[in-house]
């Protein structure tokens, strides 16, 4: 009989991919011409708006009229699809994963089991750990699809999603992977690259690539993510080393001990070399520590990531030990 894996779906991208692909933007511009005999009665000012439908052209109008972006009122207007059409293309977007997975589990003996869908949601520990840079501080987060409530709760109604709270939906199916009886009973199904930290089988539901990553090669992820952070969440690494350097500085998996040394020597020298690119309170080892703790995707429920050779540390005694929050802050 063939193994049964569970399928495991970080399903915040597939709110946010989903949602916007449900919805038209439109984006319009509001001039006015001043009268030359009458400038100071704007009542006889000329007012203007262009329509475009998309914010490139939106652009290249404003420039090519020299449009003072001070004296230019920009809107942006969102015509959504019906909900229903929403839901339907949600519901076939998981469909769609279930059947890839379904024929790539087939290559190797093993069939889908339990399907489990995350969703982050609030009070994260990721928030209060960042010191050097706001966590995620160069998002938006209330740029969201018009459908994104009704798209949550049908997740949680229909398919029975857990919302993680403290924790994110990427932690979530990481933990879960990490704590399967073998690295080939579940399989992680995200957009996310992050989690190529976590070994075992993966589906990215974008490039619809599937893959087994070994212990290996997944810690060799989270070590070269050390040096290049995650712009997309606002965590930096080492300044100006991009992917072509970080492959210089770590070619292949080491042993543990080996990367860290390497890594720690990487933030060393950048912060001699550059000193004024980094945050004044820190010193090279608590920035790397603070930004290997934020990438980190846990693989206990109460541990933070720790240096190897190092104490391991408590997530639950570490929030329990900061200040109340000021609820008016």
């Amino acid at each position: 009989m063939a193994e049964s894996v569970t399928v495991l779906v970080d399903a915040d991208p597939l709110v946010y991919r989903v949602g916007f692909a449900c919805e038209h933007a439109s984006y319009s511009l509001t001039w006015s011409d001043v009268d030359p005999a009458h400038r100071d009665d704007p009542d006889y000012d000329r007012v203007h708006t262009a329509f475009f439908d998309n914010a490139e052209r939106c652009e290249e109008f404003q420039r090519l009229l020299a449009l003072d972006p001070a004296e230019v009122l920009r809107e942006r207007n969102i015509t959504p699809e019906p909900l229903a059409y929403c839901l339907r293309t949600l519901r076939e977007s998981i469909e769609a994963i279930q059947r890839f997975v379904t024929q790539y589990l087939a290559y190797h003996g093993q069939v889908p089991g339990e399907m489990k869908l995350f969703l982050t949601g609030g009070n994260q520990f990721r928030d209060k750990l960042a010191t050097i840079k706001p966590y995620k501080g160069n998002r938006d987060r209330t740029k969201r699809p018009y459908w994104y409530k009704d798209i949550r709760e049908y997740l949680v109604a229909v398919w029975q999603a857990e919302v993680c709270e403290i924790i994110e939906a990427d932690d979530a199916v990481a933990l879960y992977q990490w704590q399967t009886e073998d690295l080939g009973s579940s399989i992680i199904c995200t957009l996310d690259k992050d989690l190529r930290m976590v070994p075992g089988h993966h589906y990215s539901y974008y490039k619809q690539k599937a893959e087994h990553i070994g212990f290996e090669a997944a810690l060799h992820a989270f070590y070269t993510q050390l040096l290049l952070g995650d712009a997309s969440d606002n965590i930096p690494g080492v300044y100006k080393v991009g992917p072509a350097a970080a492959r210089e500085l770590l070619p292949a998996p080491l042993p543990e001990q080996e990367m860290f040394d390497v890594v720690l020597r990487a933030y060393e020298d950048n912060m001699a070399k550059h000193p004024e690119k980094h945050a004044p309170h820190t010193d090279p080892l608590s920035s790397l520590i603070e930004n290997g703790r934020l990438l980190w995707m846990l693989d206990q429920p109460d541990r933070l990531w720790t240096p190897p050779g190092m104490p391991e540390a408590s997530l639950s005694e570490w929030l329990a030990s900061l200040p109340p929050e000021d609820p008016d802050a």
